[in-house]
């Protein structure tokens, strides 16, 4: 037991101040813990060797003083003639040698011993624990420090845990947030495709229906090449045969001159844009363009701007008019309508069956009244006749 208490009072240290043991009792439990305890710094170094020499020459001075009261005991008992009160004087003068060594021995131990206990500190002699100079207690010890310790790092572990978990929440919900974003666009986009498919190739093919019937030449001109081009019975349709109904073409693009879906769209400048050396239009300004008016407009397509012919664009779209840029019925540049192709190819098929399956005319309780309401539509329908 008294072993024990003094190991708890200060580490053990064996002879090689390398691996020594602590033994400390907790709640009844006597915990056993290997621990190495290294040797750091100069000072301590100095001091371990000092203690080791002063063990040594304390040793050496033990052995010699007993060599020497052995060889004058020997010398004392071989001289017989002597007296005896000079054999008593001598064996006292060895005694007195012999205990002033023991005493020194002594003194030295005690010092060493002191110094050693000296070195472990007042919070030792206390009963609590100061590791050596330049070292730290064993984590595994069951001291105060430790426990501190690990309560501290077992709050900035939760801190840390509910900050990742926050950013994790916050990750997913941004995550779920743009899946849902982007499944909206789709969806919006989809929906704006399918709107201005619908809608413009519905105004097309009925305002292409109305020209051909005032129009019977153009008519029997488009019949004849989808005929050709398609079969009598358009079996043959597909996307490189629609490519080349040249003739249909014309009359979509003079159809959707002089009827497009969109007759205006507005625009906002969001820079400042010089027309000319007088004309700016500033920052912010909102800006109207009517198609319908510029896709009549004489000084663009000449005398007959307002006439149905389709031969305009036997050349293409860009040499149909004096400037490239006046035929826009879908708009232009990256605001252009979603649904152009897909509304002018259906337009195409769309056509070119009806032409090879009737032959219509218009009938005469036809009233033209086109109204813009989001597109260019005709008010009151359009009645025709099959022929």
């Amino acid at each position: 037991l008294l072993l024990l208490l003094r190991l708890q009072r200060r580490p053990f240290r064996s002879s090689s101040d390398s691996v020594g043991a602590i033994v400390a009792p907790r709640e009844g439990v006597v915990v056993v813990a290997a621990t190495v305890v290294l040797t750091r710094g100069l000072g301590q170094a100095s001091r371990i060797s000092s203690s080791r020499s002063s063990r040594r020459s304390s040793s050496s001075s033990s052995s010699s003083s007993s060599s020497s009261s052995s060889s004058s005991h020997s010398s004392s008992s071989s001289s017989s003639s002597s007296s005896s009160s000079s054999s008593s004087s001598s064996s006292s003068s060895s005694s007195s040698s012999s205990s002033s060594s023991r005493s020194s021995s002594r003194s030295s131990n005690s010092n060493s011993r002191r110094s050693s206990s000296s070195s472990c500190g007042p919070a030792s002699r206390r009963g609590g624990w100061e590791p050596l100079e330049g070292s730290a207690p064993p984590r595994l010890l069951p001291l105060a420090l430790h426990r501190e310790r690990d309560r501290q790092e077992r709050l900035i572990r939760s801190i840390m845990r509910r900050m990742i978990a926050a950013r994790r929440h916050r990750r997913e919900q941004q995550a779920t947030a743009a899946a849902t974003a982007a499944a909206a666009q789709l969806m919006d986009k989809c929906l704006t495709f399918h709107l201005a498919g619908h809608e413009t190739t519905s105004n097309l093919l009925t305002w292409t229906v109305l020209l051909l019937s005032q129009h019977a030449t153009w008519q029997q001109r488009a019949r004849e090449e989808a005929r050709q081009v398609l079969g009598a019975d358009g079996a043959r349709l597909t996307m490189e045969k629609a490519a080349e109904l040249k003739t249909i073409t014309m009359i979509l693009n003079e159809s959707l001159r002089l009827y497009p879906p969109a007759p205006v769209v507005a625009r906002l400048c969001a820079t400042r844009a010089k027309l000319s050396e007088t004309l700016s239009i500033p920052a912010g300004c909102g800006v109207t363009v009517p198609i319908g008016a510029m896709h009549r407009r004489k000084e663009l397509w000449g005398e007959d701007a307002n006439e149905f012919k389709p031969e305009r664009f036997e050349n293409g779209i860009k040499k149909a008019a004096t400037h490239p840029l006046a035929f826009i019925p879908f708009s232009v540049g990256p605001r252009t309508c979603i649904g152009q192709n897909f509304a002018v190819l259906e337009a195409k098929a769309i056509l070119s069956l009806l032409l090879l399956k009737f032959s219509w005319r218009v009938a005469p309780s036809y009233r033209h009244y086109p109204e813009q309401l989001l597109t260019l539509k005709t008010k009151y329908g359009m009645p025709a006749g099959v022929v």
